[in-house]
């Protein structure tokens, strides 16, 4: 014979330490709520052997309010998020009290309605001279690419990049030439004193010749120093040969 017992729990959840790390506790309510079940071997009934149907709180009987299988838009309430999201810009409270004004009988939360306006909310357009930059080579990546002379014109495109006091990775520079002789660099380092005021501590470049050279007359106070990256890709093509 199997017996088996059921009772109230409650998960209740609280913070230990500074952290603020959440873990889950089973605490009793000492509710008197309780059933015993019985399942004989032989038999092909549950039989209920006690039952007390007594609680020490008030029972919630409005269940969709709270369950989450109740707590889904309807494909009408869905377009309205999206109209008033997309066209109206219209807040969390004010798009929840005109949803519980047409639509009575919808059961939500405020995050359910934060995933959807999420989900319908405008990107932001971003407005700086890298998004520019992109959206310019995505615009003619037909004749344009960054690769060395990949394009149809057979112009090599530098980039210049800093890394900020934040860690964060600074677009400085493009310059699209005709060549890669030691006067275009010297040229395009200059513009780019001109334009920051100031000499980088370091400069890392693809161990290109005519840069290397050109990084000293413009910037003697910095240290030239070649990428580990290119370093690993050019020693395979230079030492194929031998």
């Amino acid at each position: 014979m199997k017996l088996r017992t059921i009772s109230i729990f409650a998960i209740v959840k609280y913070s230990k330490g500074q952290g603020f790390k959440e873990t889950l506790k089973q605490k009793k309510l000492s509710c008197p709520w309780y059933i015993n079940l019985s399942f004989p071997e032989h038999s092909t009934k549950i039989i209920v052997t006690t039952f007390i149907n007594q609680h020490n709180y008030i029972l919630v009987p409005k269940t969709q309010e709270f369950a989450t299988k109740y707590q889904s838009f309807t494909d009408e309430a869905l377009k309205e998020i999206s109209l008033m999201t997309r066209h109206g810009n219209l807040t969390l409270t004010a798009q929840r009290n005109l949803l519980k004004a047409r639509f009575q009988n919808l059961h939500f939360q405020d995050q359910n309605l934060a995933n959807a306006i999420q989900k319908y909310k405008n990107v932001k357009k971003i407005n700086n001279d890298a998004s520019i930059l992109l959206t310019s080579l995505m615009q003619k990546k037909k004749w344009l690419t960054c690769g060395l002379n990949t394009n149809q014109y057979q112009m090599p495109l530098g980039i210049f990049i800093i890394i900020d006091n934040k860690y964060k990775t600074r677009l400085v520079c493009q310059a699209l030439v005709s060549d890669e002789t030691l006067d275009t660099y010297i040229w395009i380092l200059e513009y780019i004193r001109k334009a920051t005021e100031q000499a980088p501590i370091v400069i890392f470049t693809d161990a290109d010749l005519a840069l290397d050279a050109a990084i000293p007359i413009v910037f003697p106070e910095t240290h030239p120093a070649h990428c580990i990256f290119h370093i690993a890709q050019n020693l395979p093509k230079n030492l194929k040969g031998n």
